[in-house]
Order: structure tokens, then sequence, then C-alpha cells
């Protein structure tokens, strides 16, 4: 009974990739792919994409997203997980890409 209730209590980790080149380093910003990671690295190798995990209920989602190239959209957004004990929200990164993630509290992270 006790393994069945700790099973219960395991949150959902999400995988989370930041590519990283001489521009953007120690950025927010996280890829929830490593292809889409890899277009911000400075050479599109492996070595320069960093992989860790947050727990998905950590991340604030709302409808709809903020685009991330929007600095007001991002800003109501942060504002509104921070005061609401969100650690990251989901972001836009526009049509036809996948969203981002962008990440507050960095020591939520799990690497």
């Amino acid at each position: 009974m006790a393994i069945k209730l700790k099973s219960l209590m395991f949150e959902r980790r999400i995988q989370l990739f930041r590519g990283e080149s001489i521009y953007n380093r120690n950025g927010n910003f996280y890829a929830t792919n490593r292809e889409q990671a890899r277009q911000y690295t400075q050479s599109g190798r492996d070595s320069e994409i960093q992989v860790a995990y947050i727990e998905s209920s950590k991340i604030y989602k709302s409808n709809p997203l903020p685009f991330a190239g929007n600095e007001n959209e991002m800003t109501v957004a942060i504002q509104y997980a921070i005061t609401n004990g969100f650690s990251a929200i989901w972001a836009s990164e526009g049509q036809n890409e996948s969203p981002s993630i962008f990440v507050i509290d960095k020591t939520k992270i799990i690497k």
C-alpha cells in the first residue's frame, strides 16, 4: 500500500534542452526538443546543448500562451506565475514552432 501511495505522489518531469553559444549564455529560455535547442548553439554540436528536467506542476500555462518575443506579454505571465507559486511559464515561439519554457527560478531545474 505504501508503494502505491508513493507512486501516486510522483510528479511528471519534462525534459528541457538549452542550446548555448557565446551570445546567449545562462539564459532562461529552454526548448522542449533537442533540434529546437540546436538552433541556438554556435556550431550545432550536441556538446553545446544542456539537458535538464523540471516538474510539470511548476510550469504555468496560460491560454493563449504569451509570445516569447513580446516583452509585455511575458512580463504579465511571469508576474502571475511568481504570484501563484510557479517556477516557469510556457511561451509561444510563433506559428509552426514548438512552445518554449521560460524558467523563472532555476533552482527548480533538475540536472
